[in-house]
């Protein structure tokens, strides 16, 4: 939990001198995706959930969180066809895992 709002600290400072008039959209939305993000560690430590759904949910919360710090790269920072390739995987997968863990938790 302290490490996520650690990494979400720093992407802001980082993305911080690029935002210009979204930079309150841009703190907003790292609010929120810090929330699923440490939302889905809690996850994690539920005993009472298999642990295969819980690894699901987590890696498919760590990965859709990446995604979006190449989303905020490719749009803030240095536009370029990399942040889509390494991004684009990362949100579907992360989504699929999200969706598909829906089936392992019991």
């Amino acid at each position: 939990m302290v490490a996520a709002l650690i990494v979400s600290g720093a992407v802001f400072l980082w993305l911080r001198p690029h935002l210009g008039t979204m930079l309150i959209p841009v703190a907003v939305y790292i609010v929120v995706i810090s929330i699923m993000l440490i939302g889905a560690g809690t996850v994690l430590g539920d005993a009472g959930i298999n642990s295969a759904g819980r690894l699901t949910v987590f890696i498919g919360a760590v990965s859709f969180y990446i995604s979006d710090l190449f989303v905020a790269r490719d749009r803030f920072l240095k536009p370029q066809f990399a942040n889509r390739l390494i991004g684009l995987p990362l949100y579907y997968g992360g989504q699929f895992l999200l969706a598909f863990s829906v089936g392992l938790i019991k």
